[in-house]
């Protein structure tokens, strides 16, 4: 697919989506289609291409650095960088959302699985994520917990569910301002049934 701000975009677009569209609409009892699992951002999946240069220039008054020269710079520089990913993903997202919809009523409504990255579990040094600009362009929002997997199990013996509870808090506002209907996705272990 080419870059969000290529001429190309919106027709690739469509072209793709329109497809799985009607892929979807045809098989039956299809509720839903998830766009994306754990929605993140890594060096490698960052555009560089001249019309994110010749944009990032126009939006910033500079040159377009790469993921390390932000990180070094530790200035307004880092900022813009990284609030520049986030929109361009935001934007992807958007974009291919309201294409989707365009389509007509009856196809499958589209999901992300969303996770505790979202939540600011994760360091900038490995990858971004920000559910608050990125939930909005989907019908469900979903998320997953896989409670023992986390940097607190152990002590989650004593505080039973506590990742769970944290995650349903942040993805219950969000699905709560988005007007959305929320699901979730948990696994759990002998240890945690009953389940609680």
């Amino acid at each position: 697919t080419p870059c969000v701000f290529s001429p190309a975009y919106d027709a690739t677009l469509d072209q793709k989506l329109r497809d799985r569209f009607q892929r979807g609409t045809a098989a039956p009892r299809l509720a839903g289609i998830e766009i994306l699992d754990e929605p993140h951002v890594m060096r490698a999946n960052v555009c560089r291409c001249e019309c994110c240069q010749v944009e990032f220039r126009r939006r910033y008054g500079y040159p377009l650095p790469t993921w390390d020269e932000a990180l070094a710079a530790k200035d307004g520089r880092t900022r813009d960088y990284f609030e520049w990913l986030v929109d361009y993903v935001g934007e992807a997202f958007r974009r291919g959302h309201a294409t989707w919809k365009s389509f007509g009523p009856g196809g499958p409504r589209l999901f992300h699985v969303l996770c505790a990255i979202g939540t600011g579990n994760i360091n900038v040094a490995h990858g971004i994520a920000e559910d608050l600009p990125w939930t909005p362009h989907a019908d469900i929002l979903t998320f997953d917990c896989y409670n023992y997997m986390y940097p607190l199990w152990r002590g989650s013996t004593k505080l039973m569910w506590n990742q769970f509870h944290y995650l349903m808090g942040h993805f219950r506002v969000q699905a709560l301002r988005n007007k959305q209907p929320l699901g979730f996705w948990i696994q759990v272990t002998d240890r945690d049934i009953p389940v609680r």
